[in-house]
């Protein structure tokens, strides 16, 4: 479906026997060889040179305009669904090289660890202590808590 702003662009044009200038959608106007003085009410002849190419620039004007928004349009759609698939895939998370301090982990936040303590094609996983927080109904009390999990 092609796409043009010339239903949305007005022209004005002038009337030879009054000197006002009437406006009209440039839609309307493409088809058009005359159209009445909203001032005085003569005809407005749209078959002169001059008014011809206003209003053949003008439309050619909106039409190029209406591809450029379809194309922004499109362009849009694809960042927007490429953003929606980059956010649904997940990212490998980061090894820390030493193991953070006890106190930096908030409970049963999890970080990975490669520090050599696990067998080969494992990495350490330290779960943050749940001892010093209020307990909840669901918390279980833990302290830190460390497991060898399958990495790369």
């Amino acid at each position: 479906m092609k796409f043009s702003t010339a239903d949305l662009t007005i022209l004005r044009i002038r009337c030879q026997k009054c000197g006002q200038h009437s406006e009209k959608l440039v839609i309307l106007l493409v088809r058009k060889d005359a159209m009445p003085c909203s001032n005085c009410g003569s005809r407005i002849n749209l078959a002169t040179p001059t008014n011809k190419l206003l209003i053949s620039e003008t439309a050619a004007s909106c039409a190029r305009v209406g591809e450029a928004l379809m194309k922004a349009t499109k362009l849009l759609a694809v960042i927007a669904f490429s953003a929606s698939v980059a956010y649904a895939v997940p990212v490998r998370a980061q090894a820390l090289k030493k193991e953070p301090d006890p106190k930096q982990l908030s409970c049963g936040e999890k970080v990975l660890v490669e520090n050599n303590t696990c067998p080969a094609g494992q990495i350490l996983e330290v779960t943050g202590s749940c001892l010093d927080t209020r307990p909840a109904i669901d918390t279980v009390l833990r302290g830190i808590q460390y497991h060898c999990v399958k990495w790369k």
